[in-house]
């Protein structure tokens, strides 16, 4: 099946974004081969959040396709970084990530942007 004819989800878009640091996070990698494992760092005030992955393009004009169940996971609030006045660098050292496999039933994720909802 052609990836863009999958059955797509509109519900992917932010409806109630987080304004306060209420739920943050980041990725171990901005890029990983297909198959592979990604990590995904979180700091949530709750003690429970749900991570949701989708996979970004056209599905029939919703935008997104989820290709993971919600994922529910215990919240911890993580330490906000330091600047580096000599280097100018602001690097977080959360702990705890969300280990993320990009391989599904039907095998490796197809190649592609992808946005972790985090709520």
């Amino acid at each position: 099946m052609i990836e863009n004819q999958k059955a797509s989800n509109a519900d992917w878009e932010l409806t109630n974004p987080a304004l306060e640091r209420e739920i943050e996070g980041y990725a171990s990698a901005t890029s990983v081969n297909r198959g592979d494992a990604i990590e995904v760092f979180v700091s949530s005030r709750d003690p429970r959040y749900t991570i949701e992955i989708f996979r970004m393009g056209w599905y029939n004009g919703h935008g997104a396709r989820r290709v993971t169940e919600p994922l529910e996971q215990h919240g911890i609030v993580q330490e906000m970084p330091a600047h580096d006045p000599a280097t100018g660098l602001i690097e977080c050292r959360w702990k705890d990530p969300v280990r993320i496999l990009t391989k599904g039933e039907d095998g490796a994720w197809t190649s592609g942007v992808y946005l972790a909802r985090l709520t």
